[in-house]
């Protein structure tokens, strides 16, 4: 039983983890932020023949095909991601 000031191996961390632990693990969540945004790019620069599909002709040199617009939304997804956690990381910033 612990008296005051006792720490507990299970409450080192942030959400009972090990602070190393915990470290890894929004390391991996930046790894996925970042692949989701390059490959969004990636999609989006892929030639003619890779892009699947028409979707919508815009005229006869230029069309909006599959990869462009899964490209467009892996994009956004990492963006969007990416700058939530920035706000998270602000408000924690200026709350302690």
């Amino acid at each position: 039983m612990g008296g005051i000031g006792a720490t507990s191996p299970a409450s080192s961390g942030c959400n009972g983890l090990d602070p190393m632990e915990d470290t890894e693990r929004k390391m991996f969540q930046w790894r996925v932020i970042l692949l989701a945004a390059l490959a969004g790019l990636v999609a989006l620069i892929l030639p003619d023949p890779y892009e699947g599909p028409v979707l919508y002709p815009l005229d006869s040199e230029h069309a909006i095909r599959a990869f462009d617009v899964l490209g467009v939304v892996l994009l956004a997804l990492g963006c969007a991601v990416a700058w939530s956690a920035g706000i998270v990381w602000q408000r924690r910033m200026h709350a302690s």
